[in-house]
């Protein structure tokens, strides 16, 4: 399955530098030169992972991210910050913000692709094992209300035995069972 990423940097070489080391290994890129082509980009598009500058004019990364968060359809696309600053408080900020990682500029390319990599694979397990659980919880709700009928079933069938071996005590259990239903509406 192709690899589409989005690179958002106001770098122009950034940009080709990004879409070349991308591009020659195979990946689809889009490139965009600001936050608010970003998010224009993001309303008819959805690529596999978004390297987003941190820092930008008008709307900078930070900005960005928390209006991906914030968009339901968008949530859940990786992102991936991609930054000149040597601050920690950058890096906490970003992951906070809900980055997935950070790559330094200027990019390494090995470094760069394999945390592309990495990201959309991590991605793609966890999508994954979210439908897998979802599969095996209907799977096992299905067996439990087939394991539930089958229980009442064999209530009914003993109760109807029991009421059958004697005139005398024919029917208690169904008036006990519809009093107990009662009773139990009522409470």
């Amino acid at each position: 399955m192709e690899m589409w990423i989005l690179v958002v940097d106001d770098n122009t070489t950034n940009l080709k530098v990004a879409n070349t080391i991308l591009g020659d290994a195979g990946m689809k890129v889009s490139c965009v030169k600001s936050g608010e082509a970003a998010m224009k980009f993001l309303q008819f598009n959805r690529p596999d992972l978004i390297l987003l500058d941190v820092h930008m004019p008008e709307m900078d990364g930070f900005e960005v991210i928390a209006m991906i968060r914030k968009n339901e359809d968008l949530a859940d696309i990786p992102v991936i910050f991609l930054t000149a600053d040597n601050e920690g408080e950058t890096e906490t900020r970003g992951l906070h913000a809900g980055a997935m990682d950070f790559i330094k500029k200027p990019f390494v390319p090995d470094v760069l692709l394999l945390r592309v990599k990495h990201a959309i694979a991590l991605t793609r397990l966890q999508a994954d094992l979210s439908r897998e659980v979802e599969n095996k919880t209907c799977e096992v709700l299905e067996q439990h209300a087939k394991k539930e009928a089958l229980f009442i079933q064999t209530i009914i069938a003993l109760s109807s035995a029991i009421d059958a071996k004697d005139t005398y005590t024919n029917g208690h259990s169904s008036r006990v069972a519809e009093y107990s239903r009662r009773i139990a509406e009522k409470a």
